[in-house]
Protein backbone atom coordinates (compact mmCIF):
# COMPACT_ATOMS: atom_id res chain seq x y z
CA UNK A 1 0.00 0.00 0.00
CA UNK A 2 1.48 3.50 -0.80
CA UNK A 3 1.96 5.99 2.31
CA UNK A 4 -0.15 8.23 0.53
CA UNK A 5 -3.63 5.75 0.29
CA UNK A 6 -2.47 4.85 4.08
CA UNK A 7 -2.82 8.37 4.74
CA UNK A 8 -5.85 9.20 3.31
CA UNK A 9 -7.54 5.83 5.48
CA UNK A 10 -6.51 7.57 8.30
CA UNK A 11 -7.99 11.16 8.20
CA UNK A 12 -9.35 12.05 11.41
CA UNK A 13 -12.42 13.55 12.40
CA UNK A 14 -14.42 11.92 9.38
CA UNK A 15 -17.19 10.37 10.46
CA UNK A 16 -18.55 7.79 8.63
CA UNK A 17 -21.92 6.23 8.93
CA UNK A 18 -22.39 2.46 10.53
CA UNK A 19 -23.81 1.29 7.08
CA UNK A 20 -20.98 3.27 4.99
CA UNK A 21 -18.24 1.35 6.98
CA UNK A 22 -19.90 -2.16 6.66
CA UNK A 23 -21.26 -1.65 3.04
CA UNK A 24 -17.73 -1.38 2.63
CA UNK A 25 -16.73 -5.14 4.07
CA UNK A 26 -20.00 -6.32 2.25
CA UNK A 27 -18.50 -5.27 -1.10
CA UNK A 28 -15.04 -6.85 -0.31
CA UNK A 29 -16.47 -9.62 0.94
CA UNK A 30 -18.48 -10.01 -2.54
CA UNK A 31 -14.99 -9.36 -4.23
CA UNK A 32 -13.28 -12.33 -2.52
CA UNK A 33 -16.28 -14.58 -2.32
CA UNK A 34 -15.92 -14.90 1.43
CA UNK A 35 -15.20 -12.68 4.74
CA UNK A 36 -12.16 -10.72 4.83
CA UNK A 37 -9.61 -10.97 7.55
CA UNK A 38 -8.17 -7.81 8.97
CA UNK A 39 -5.03 -8.25 6.68
CA UNK A 40 -7.39 -8.83 3.69
CA UNK A 41 -9.70 -5.69 4.48
CA UNK A 42 -6.71 -3.47 5.18
CA UNK A 43 -5.07 -4.18 1.69
CA UNK A 44 -8.61 -3.89 -0.15
CA UNK A 45 -10.69 -1.93 1.93
CA UNK A 46 -12.14 2.04 1.39
CA UNK A 47 -11.44 3.05 5.32
CA UNK A 48 -8.99 1.86 7.99
CA UNK A 49 -9.77 -1.65 9.85
CA UNK A 50 -9.10 0.07 12.77
CA UNK A 51 -11.70 2.49 12.00
CA UNK A 52 -13.78 -0.50 12.13
CA UNK A 53 -12.76 -2.45 14.88
CA UNK A 54 -13.17 0.77 16.88
CA UNK A 55 -16.59 1.54 16.14
CA UNK A 56 -17.67 -2.18 16.65
CA UNK A 57 -15.62 -3.30 19.08
CA UNK A 58 -13.67 -6.05 17.62
CA UNK A 59 -13.28 -7.98 13.97
CA UNK A 60 -15.28 -10.92 14.78
CA UNK A 61 -18.65 -8.08 15.77
CA UNK A 62 -17.82 -6.74 11.97
CA UNK A 63 -17.74 -10.12 10.62
CA UNK A 64 -20.86 -11.06 12.45
CA UNK A 65 -22.84 -7.59 10.99
CA UNK A 66 -21.91 -8.39 8.00
CA UNK A 67 -22.92 -12.24 7.47
CA UNK A 68 -26.43 -11.57 7.03
CA UNK A 69 -27.78 -12.80 10.33
CA UNK A 70 -29.47 -9.88 11.27
CA UNK A 71 -31.15 -9.78 8.20
CA UNK A 72 -32.24 -13.39 8.85
CA UNK A 73 -33.35 -12.83 12.50
CA UNK A 74 -35.94 -10.17 11.04
CA UNK A 75 -37.10 -12.84 8.63
CA UNK A 76 -37.63 -15.22 11.64
CA UNK A 77 -39.18 -12.63 13.52
CA UNK A 78 -41.51 -11.66 11.43
CA UNK A 79 -42.97 -15.07 11.05
CA UNK A 80 -42.79 -16.06 14.31
CA UNK A 81 -44.83 -12.72 14.81
CA UNK A 82 -47.33 -13.19 11.95
CA UNK A 83 -47.55 -17.30 12.01
CA UNK A 84 -46.80 -18.60 15.20
CA UNK A 85 -46.28 -20.86 16.27
CA UNK A 86 -44.12 -21.69 13.50
CA UNK A 87 -41.93 -24.73 14.06
CA UNK A 88 -37.90 -24.77 13.49
CA UNK A 89 -38.09 -26.81 10.67
CA UNK A 90 -40.60 -24.68 8.78
CA UNK A 91 -38.30 -21.65 9.71
CA UNK A 92 -35.68 -23.79 8.53
CA UNK A 93 -37.63 -24.77 5.01
CA UNK A 94 -38.79 -21.90 4.38
CA UNK A 95 -35.52 -19.76 4.53
CA UNK A 96 -33.37 -22.24 3.42
CA UNK A 97 -31.39 -22.17 6.28
CA UNK A 98 -30.59 -25.43 8.97
CA UNK A 99 -32.53 -25.71 12.27
CA UNK A 100 -29.42 -25.29 14.18
CA UNK A 101 -29.14 -22.11 12.35
CA UNK A 102 -32.57 -21.10 13.44
CA UNK A 103 -32.27 -22.07 17.36
CA UNK A 104 -29.02 -19.69 17.54
CA UNK A 105 -30.56 -16.96 15.90
CA UNK A 106 -34.07 -17.42 17.86
CA UNK A 107 -31.64 -17.51 21.52
CA UNK A 108 -29.01 -15.20 20.60
CA UNK A 109 -30.17 -12.86 18.44
CA UNK A 110 -34.00 -12.56 18.65
CA UNK A 111 -34.18 -13.30 22.57
CA UNK A 112 -31.45 -12.33 24.11
CA UNK A 113 -29.46 -9.76 21.70
CA UNK A 114 -32.93 -7.87 21.11
CA UNK A 115 -35.18 -8.81 24.48
CA UNK A 116 -37.95 -9.99 22.65
CA UNK A 117 -40.34 -12.31 24.39
CA UNK A 118 -40.49 -15.55 22.07
CA UNK A 119 -41.58 -18.96 23.71
CA UNK A 120 -41.69 -22.63 22.33
CA UNK A 121 -44.31 -24.66 22.69
CA UNK A 122 -43.43 -27.95 22.65
CA UNK A 123 -46.75 -30.00 23.05
CA UNK A 124 -49.92 -30.02 21.64
CA UNK A 125 -51.57 -29.15 18.18
CA UNK A 126 -49.88 -26.17 17.59
CA UNK A 127 -45.98 -26.64 17.92
CA UNK A 128 -43.38 -23.99 17.32
CA UNK A 129 -42.53 -20.46 18.18
CA UNK A 130 -44.58 -18.13 19.29
CA UNK A 131 -44.55 -14.82 20.68
CA UNK A 132 -45.45 -14.35 24.41
CA UNK A 133 -48.43 -12.12 24.73
CA UNK A 134 -48.81 -12.26 28.36
CA UNK A 135 -47.80 -12.96 31.99
CA UNK A 136 -49.44 -16.47 32.28
CA UNK A 137 -47.58 -17.27 28.25
CA UNK A 138 -44.38 -15.56 30.25
CA UNK A 139 -44.34 -18.00 33.27
CA UNK A 140 -45.44 -20.93 31.76
CA UNK A 141 -42.05 -20.47 29.30
CA UNK A 142 -40.08 -19.17 32.81
CA UNK A 143 -41.10 -22.53 34.44
CA UNK A 144 -40.54 -25.08 31.55
CA UNK A 145 -36.73 -23.20 30.55
CA UNK A 146 -36.40 -24.11 34.54
CA UNK A 147 -37.41 -27.48 33.88
CA UNK A 148 -34.74 -27.87 31.11
CA UNK A 149 -31.94 -26.03 33.04
CA UNK A 150 -32.07 -28.81 36.08
CA UNK A 151 -32.30 -31.69 33.05
CA UNK A 152 -29.60 -30.04 31.80
CA UNK A 153 -27.56 -29.66 34.62
CA UNK A 154 -28.06 -33.69 35.75
CA UNK A 155 -27.10 -34.60 32.25
CA UNK A 156 -24.08 -32.49 32.44
CA UNK A 157 -22.97 -34.23 35.91
CA UNK A 158 -23.61 -37.60 34.71
CA UNK A 159 -21.19 -36.63 31.73
CA UNK A 160 -18.84 -35.05 34.34
CA UNK A 161 -18.97 -38.62 35.87
CA UNK A 162 -18.39 -41.04 33.26
CA UNK A 163 -15.17 -38.84 32.24
CA UNK A 164 -13.54 -38.92 35.39
CA UNK A 165 -14.49 -42.81 35.32
CA UNK A 166 -12.80 -43.37 31.92
CA UNK A 167 -9.67 -41.15 33.33
CA UNK A 168 -9.51 -43.63 36.21
CA UNK A 169 -9.89 -46.48 33.74
CA UNK A 170 -7.29 -45.49 31.39
CA UNK A 171 -4.81 -44.42 34.23
CA UNK A 172 -4.96 -48.53 35.54
CA UNK A 173 -4.74 -49.59 32.02
CA UNK A 174 -1.95 -47.46 32.03
CA UNK A 175 -0.28 -48.95 35.28
CA UNK A 176 -1.74 -52.64 34.59
CA UNK A 177 0.31 -52.74 31.44
CA UNK A 178 3.82 -50.78 33.14
CA UNK A 179 2.91 -47.04 30.73
CA UNK A 180 3.41 -45.84 34.50
CA UNK A 181 4.72 -45.89 37.56
CA UNK A 182 3.16 -46.31 40.74
CA UNK A 183 3.79 -43.82 43.22
CA UNK A 184 4.30 -43.63 46.93
CA UNK A 185 2.07 -41.86 49.07
CA UNK A 186 2.81 -41.19 52.46
CA UNK A 187 -0.60 -40.16 54.40
CA UNK A 188 -0.62 -37.32 56.79
CA UNK A 189 -1.45 -37.97 60.10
Amino acid sequence: MKMSELVGKLVKNKVYSDEELLKDVKRVKKELGKMPSVREYAKLGKYHFQTLIYRFKSWENVKYLCSGIEEKADKIYELIKNEGPITVAEIAKRLKISGVEVRKIVGKVLIIGRRIPIGSKLKGEKKGFYLIQNREDLEREIRTLQSRIMHIAQRVAVLKQIEAWEFLEQLAFDWRFGRIEEEEYEEEG
